[in-house]
């Protein structure tokens, strides 16, 4: 298994958040090779903004020794008010067209983009069946042709409130993404979900490790992990052995992201290489 961390891109406006690394792309990537990490999942808030500089991105990245591991949507949703989930119709359409121009991103990049807080809330009064449909038919089936069409692979991101209220645990994300049946929609891995609201890590790997794509390594408060309550040895372990061995990305929030990923691999590489040898 390999470790990427967290770095928002450029476009990403500042806003306040702690989350991820920020600042100019070049230190970010060196300081994290410098550390150790292999890769980067790189967060933007405008997919057609990150399209035209990919040629300078992918030059530093590899000038470093990393890989663009995967692209992370979080950003698109909280600036410009994108949901998969609402009931108007324009604000749908506006969240599938910057989808499609993320997974148009992840497949120059060769890598994956993450579904997570862009499908926003549902109707709580809606029934779960009518939900899982909504799920499938109005987002994901047409988000997985086109991902087929670029050849890259959407991951479903299980997440809680108050970023949204559905497909808030794995089990429930296992669920859509059999049911969409397609090898372009796959699972996400979240470490803080497994411990919060998941059963034990080796129950839910025993049905979603085949369809596992990538895993984000966090606490539940955000902090560096590590220094919380989730048992990262547990979850690297059965990974392991459920036969994982792709990006694992550290994500957390920080004053000081070069000090955070520092401590996150110092804490996690030592079981990774323990687990694998």
């Amino acid at each position: 298994m390999k470790l990427a961390y967290l770095v928002r891109a450029p476009d990403v406006p500042d806003g306040g958040s702690r989350r991820g690394m920020a600042g100019e792309l070049a230190s970010c990537f060196q300081a994290l090779a410098n550390t150790g990490y292999s890769g980067v999942e790189l967060a933007v808030s405008d997919p057609q903004e990150a399209l035209r500089s990919i040629d300078d991105v992918k030059a530093l990245a590899s000038g470093c020794g990393l890989t663009l591991c995967a692209i992370n949507t979080d950003e698109m949703a909280l600036r410009h008010q994108a949901s998969l989930g609402t009931d108007d119709e324009e604000e749908l359409i506006r969240a599938e067209s910057m989808m499609c121009r993320a997974i148009e991103l992840a497949a120059k990049y060769r890598c994956c983009v993450t579904l997570g807080r862009i499908r926003g809330k549902v109707d709580p009064a809606l029934e779960p069946k009518m939900v899982l449909a909504r799920a499938v038919d109005r987002a994901l089936q047409p988000l997985a042709q086109a991902a087929r069409e670029e050849g890259c692979q959407i991951v479903l991101e299980p997440m809680g409130l108050p970023a949204t209220n559905w497909l808030t645990d794995t089990t429930s994300a296992l669920s859509v993404v059999i049911r969409v049946n397609r090898p372009t929609v796959r699972i996400l891995l979240d470490s803080a979900i497994v411990h919060q609201v998941d059963p034990p890590v080796g129950e839910v790997l025993d049905r979603a490790g085949p369809l596992v794509r990538h895993v984000r390594l966090r606490e539940i408060d955000g902090a560096v992990p590590g220094s919380g309550e989730v048992d990262f040895a547990e979850i690297v372990h059965a990974l392991q052995q459920s036969g994982y061995d792709g990006w694992m990305t550290v994500d957390c929030v920080a004053e000081d992201h070069g000090e955070a990923a520092r401590q996150a691999h110092e804490h996690l590489a030592g079981m990774i290489h323990a687990d694998a040898t």
